[in-house]
């Protein structure tokens, strides 16, 4: 005789994950975590920290002129001392010894043999210094003008001429730099600092009119760096 055999339901419980895939897990957030924080700080010390100091030193109402990470870091490559082109400007001195290029050093920043280009016209000195057409030459009687660029300190590079001045606010009354040009070098004393708006920057300006002979040196960049607000002019005069 056959008897009717119940179905038997058994419940099959999930087996427990291994303890280490658990720890695996935990782990990778708490990477993920790190990660973010890290980030998080590097964009407030080499963004927010040194924009905030730039507004707090020279306030501005003026709009950004490109992104947080183009001219500020050194990426934009569009900029041009336009300023300096409203200036009749003085004719080269065409002379077959003169050569095309000449050298910056300012040890306190440590900028050794930056290359300044002699009479330059493009007013974008992003692969050499410039020195402004006309205006006097190392050694020489009256003002030599160079320009070059900067970006927030933090971004200081003296091998990357669109970053090479950044640091040029650190000079003081005092310090010396010097210039090699024809095979000769050239020892100059920082003797004044001044911080101009872009429209009163005059590349001809005679710095010290009672001395007609003296022979001074000026170096301009943008205030405060990773800003074009304003200029900054570091006179040198010729010690030897």
């Amino acid at each position: 005789m056959n008897y009717f055999k119940p179905y038997r339901y058994e419940k099959r419980l999930k087996a427990n994950p291994p303890a280490g895939g658990q720890k695996s897990k935990k782990l990778m957030h708490s990477i993920a975590s790190v990660l973010i924080l890290f980030g998080m700080f590097i964009l407030i010390v080499k963004i927010v920290k040194p924009y905030a100091r730039s507004l707090a030193l020279f306030p501005s109402q003026k709009p950004l002129f490109s992104p947080v990470l183009g001219y500020k870091t050194g990426a934009d490559s569009s900029f041009s001392f336009e300023e300096l082109k409203g200036y009749a400007k003085m004719p080269a001195i065409k002379n077959e010894n003169v050569p095309e290029k000449f050298y910056l050093t300012i040890p306190k920043l440590k900028i050794y043999d930056a290359v300044v280009k002699t009479n330059d016209t493009s007013l974008k000195p992003d692969t050499m210094l410039g020195h402004y057409a006309g205006t006097a030459l190392p050694g020489e009687s009256y003002n030599s003008f160079i320009y070059g660029h900067a970006v927030f300190e933090e971004y200081f590079d003296p091998l990357d001429y669109k970053k090479i001045f950044s640091t040029l606010p650190q000079l003081s009354a005092g310090d010396m730099f010097y210039i090699k040009y024809l095979n000769k070098t050239y020892k100059y004393i920082v003797t004044m600092k001044k911080t101009l708006e872009p429209k009163d920057v005059n590349p001809y300006e005679n710095f010290y009119p009672n001395k007609p002979n003296n022979s001074t040196v000026s170096l301009m960049t943008c205030v405060p760096p990773g800003r074009k607000d304003f200029r900054l002019i570091v006179v040198g005069s010729l010690v030897e």
